[in-house]
């Protein structure tokens, strides 16, 4: 079954979650309104998949060195000559990208110059400088590894206490946007006091937009996705159904509707209630290519059951491919992996997008794949049995499996799309 893209004009459906923030929107969203705003309906998916041949042309490997693992990572950040990585255990890793092991940036620990978390960070490439937000904090560190500066951000997020409605900030996503930074604030437990705030390197404000929301009783914390497209920060709160694009000159404007069928709970029960009923939770990662809307979602069938789904929205043809994600199983032939995005391209392990990056006039996008999970696809029946677009490529990938051991470091896996 096929779904298609609505577009609308200025006749915008207007869900309960959103009633109050659309009316504000049309009257003082500080930038100007196209057309049009496309929405996507997201409370009904089936099955329709799409194979990695039909986005992409090519696909490449790069093993990274095993001199600093990686293991939990949150992030995965490719410039024109490096690889960044902030991962759980090591802190932020820095390869060069043919995956050789340059450096740590910084270091984990409690220490003056040392950060705690590195879950989100902010690269300003030229500059060659990483902002980690950590706890109440931003620290600031040169890709030599040297710590440079820090600065609080406690005057932008939990003092708004003056304010008659008494809400707090919780910072998450943060990005370098036009030297300055960019971060997200999404609504935690009904309550947040901005939708997003923009600093200087320093940690002053210049400027910020006002979550219009008023407070409710939740029992979800934060929920919300940010991303880069097209020189624009692309904001999106789970509470809302309005992706925001925001510009250079930091006016925003609506950019998208995306309906999970979430409404403003009147209580817990309720929004309980609500929870049960719908088929998406949240949306854990949503990011765009010139040609996709790539969104990975989460169900909760069950209260200890948690499972993911990957929905790609065609922008051409409004054609929506909705699918599992990765899961590994075993058969009478031996392990096998089903759901992600079928590999046709070479016959490997089914892809997962995490994010979108652009060189040299090119989209790619990209996953991490552990080596076990690639040799057991490579040498199960399963693989054997695929003819994929390119024989070359398979007979290359069965190669580099051969020269991995099952615990080497993480494999990044490019796609470069049509």
């Amino acid at each position: 079954m096929t779904y298609r893209v609505d577009i609308m004009v200025y006749k915008v459906k207007v869900y309960p979650s959103s009633l109050l923030l659309l009316v504000l929107i049309f009257f003082t969203s500080c930038g100007g309104q196209d057309d049009g705003l496309y929405t996507i309906d997201l409370r009904f998916p089936d099955y329709n998949e799409i194979t990695l041949s039909e986005m992409a042309d090519d696909i490449t490997y790069t093993p990274l060195s095993n001199d600093s693992p990686i293991g939990t990572y949150y992030d995965t950040k490719v410039f024109r000559d490096h690889i960044i990585i902030p991962g759980q255990i090591n802190g932020i890793s820095l390869y060069d990208r043919e995956g050789n092991y340059i450096r740590q940036i910084g270091s984990k620990g409690r220490g003056p110059g040392e950060y705690l978390y590195c879950r989100y960070i902010a690269v300003d490439y030229e500059g060659k400088e990483v902002y980690v937000m950590d706890s109440q904090q931003i620290k600031v560190f040169a890709f030599d590894g040297d710590f440079i500066r820090s600065f609080a951000i406690t005057q932008h997020a939990g003092q708004h206490v003056s304010d008659s409605r008494g809400y707090e900030n919780s910072f998450y996503d943060i990005y370098y946007f036009n030297n300055y930074l960019f971060i997200s604030v999404y609504i935690a437990l009904g309550m947040a006091y901005n939708d997003w705030v923009i600093i200087d390197t320093l940690g002053n404000m210049v400027s910020a937009k006002l979550n219009y929301i008023p407070s409710f009783e939740s029992i979800i914390g934060w929920g919300g996705e940010t991303y880069e497209y097209n020189n624009q920060i692309n904001y999106h709160n789970h509470y809302n159904d309005t992706l925001f694009s925001i510009s250079h000159d930091l006016s925003y404007k609506p950019s998208l509707l995306l309906n999970l069928g979430i409404t403003i709970p009147e209580t817990k029960e309720s929004e309980q209630e609500n929870l049960n009923k719908r088929f998406f939770i949240k949306i854990l990662k949503v990011f765009e290519t010139d040609n996709y809307w790539i969104m990975n979602c989460i169900q909760n069938p069950t209260p200890l059951i948690s499972k993911q789904y990957y929905v790609i929205v065609d922008k051409e043809t409004n054609e929506m491919f909705f699918m599992n994600a990765r899961e590994p199983s075993t058969s009478n032939y031996g392990p096998r992996y089903t759901g992600g995005i079928m590999n046709d391209l070479d016959g490997g392990i089914p892809f997962q997008p995490e994010r979108r990056f652009e060189e040299n006039g090119r989209e790619y996008m990209l996953e991490l794949v552990s080596p076990f999970a690639l040799k057991n696809y490579v040498y199960s029946d399963e693989f054997k049995n695929i003819v994929p677009k390119y024989s070359e490529k398979k007979e290359k990938l069965i190669k580099l499996a051969d020269s991995l051991d099952e615990m080497d470091n993480l494999v990044l896996v490019t796609v470069r799309l049509k």
